[in-house]
């Protein structure tokens, strides 16, 4: 047996590069049965945990390109019920030993099935970017259904979902919420974006406008309904005693407290569903907490700390005795600290972006030098705990790495590049073509060039993409 594939990814920084080793191990570690389980204690593929967030776009490496070929099994059930329906005797955390068959998926009702449905659909947007414009016309038909399936879930005469009974995909557990759901939402957003997507890839250009114009609609319905930028912050689920708040609850609840959720309005940023103004809003409440939210940048506290203040009673009355300051529902999660990531450098935050993904390598560093695996979640000393070798942090890690790091995003038109920093060299996917990138120089300005040609921008076109080219980006100030 050969040695293990080397990850085809060097950051330019000791670093991040000896956690990308880690990652690569902690994902390695969860292949089974040509899908990617959850985490060593979930032994079982679940599609919100290997596919939120995207696909890494890297098919040269085996590990990387199983979560391509991992979407097979979900791929056929549509047309018939949601992508992930809840069975008895299928729960998300199975005993110690029990196996996958091939083929097999699983879930938990408190996961919901209007999440890993829209979250379905963008993976296989993602994997058609990422392996060719052939598996957009064959995977079409399956994505189809799945957003006909959640568009039945909302109201007539409405954009947004308001999807009863709705469940959040919201972090690494489930809290049920009452008529909305802001992650969920955003989800909606992404994943009819990503049916146009989808359509453009498979020729459908009538269509792929209708999707893209309804997608401006979600977006332009969740600004008006979510985001208020002139109130104070306000709240958090108690007891926590520190003021957090960035936007108003729902207003048909009835309520009138404001609260702050990290994730959400980090993926409503990264995703470009805030607009200027409250993107600027939501990143301002950010970066003035930010060594309580981002860390300090060497894992201890790691980046980024989740909080709440919507749980429904019953729920809070459960779990109340978790949920303060420091304790688990209020701590900091591996994928978390990727989505700041992504979001902190979509709103051009570069330096709190780079802190962002040196506090998550040196965080997941931690434990996997001693032996402890990647773990689930981390306290404030950087201690980890849960899962070992979860998958959903190492994958966030590495998503990390070639999305925001090098900032390499392929498109229907090419590849875009826009990294942070010079000193990268890597291989990426897109459209099934790998090339070689690399990156040199410093600052925000960017020069791509392909073999020796100039570029107009930072895109390199799909027809300029060939297996086994080079681009280079020069970065000046």
């Amino acid at each position: 047996m050969g040695e293990p594939a080397a990850l085809p990814f060097r950051a330019g920084d000791p670093l991040l590069d000896e956690a990308a080793a880690a990652a690569l191990e902690g994902i390695e570690r969860n292949l089974v049965s040509g899908s990617v389980q959850a985490g060593q204690r979930y032994p079982r593929p679940w599609l919100r945990d290997a596919y939120d967030g995207g696909i890494v776009p890297c098919l040269s490496h085996p590990a990387l390109r199983a979560y391509v070929e991992g979407l097979a099994p979900w791929t056929g059930r549509q047309g018939r019920e949601p992508v992930y329906v809840w069975k008895p005797g299928h729960p998300h955390h199975v005993p110690e030993g029990d196996r996958l068959e091939p083929g097999q998926v699983c879930t938990n009702r408190s996961s919901g099935d209007v999440d890993e449905t829209l979250l379905f659909v963008t993976a296989l947007a993602e994997a058609a970017l990422v392996a060719g414009r052939d598996r957009a016309a064959a995977t079409l038909p399956a994505a189809e259904a799945a957003w006909e399936w959640a568009r039945r879930q909302g109201p007539a005469g409405r954009r947004l979902l308001y999807a009863t009974p709705l469940v959040a995909a919201d972090w690494a557990d489930q809290i049920r919420r009452r008529g909305f759901c802001t992650n969920v939402e955003a989800l909606w957003y992404e994943a009819t974006q990503s049916l146009a997507t989808l359509e453009t890839l498979a020729g459908r250009a009538p269509q792929a406008a209708r999707s893209a114009a309804f997608a401006g609609e979600i977006r332009a319905e969740l600004n008006e309904v979510l985001f208020v930028t002139s109130i104070p912050s306000s709240r958090n689920a108690p007891p926590i005693a520190a003021p957090f708040g960035h936007y108003v609850a729902w207003r048909e609840w009835g309520r009138t407290a404001d609260y702050f959720e990290t994730d959400s309005n980090l993926r409503c940023v990264a995703l470009g569903i805030a607009d200027p103004p409250r993107a600027a809003s939501v990143v301002s409440f950010v970066l003035e907490r930010a060594d309580h939210l981002l860390g300090r940048g060497d894992g201890r506290p790691p980046p980024a700390k989740v909080l709440y203040g919507d749980y429904e009673p019953a729920d809070y009355a459960a779990i109340r005795d978790r949920t303060g300051d420091g304790l688990y529902h209020s701590q900091w999660w591996g994928w978390l600290g990727g989505l700041a990531a992504a979001a902190l450098a979509r709103a051009g935050e570069r330096d709190l972006a780079v802190r962002a993904i040196r506090g998550l390598a040196a965080a997941l560093l931690d434990g996997a030098r001693a032996g402890t695996g990647i773990r689930e979640w981390y306290d404030a000393g950087g201690l980890g705990h849960d899962s070992e070798w979860f998958q959903w942090s190492a994958r966030a890690y590495l998503l990390a790495l070639w999305k925001t790091w090098l900032g390499a995003a392929p498109e229907p038109d090419g590849l875009r590049l826009r990294p942070l920093a010079g000193g990268i060299e890597a291989e990426v996917s897109c459209l099934g073509r790998t090339i070689r990138v690399r990156t040199e120089g410093e600052g925000p300005r960017a020069e791509v060039r392909l073999g020796r040609r100039r570029l107009p921008g930072d895109l390199v076109p799909a027809a300029a993409l060939r297996d086994g080219a080079t681009a280079t980006v020069s970065l000046s100030p």
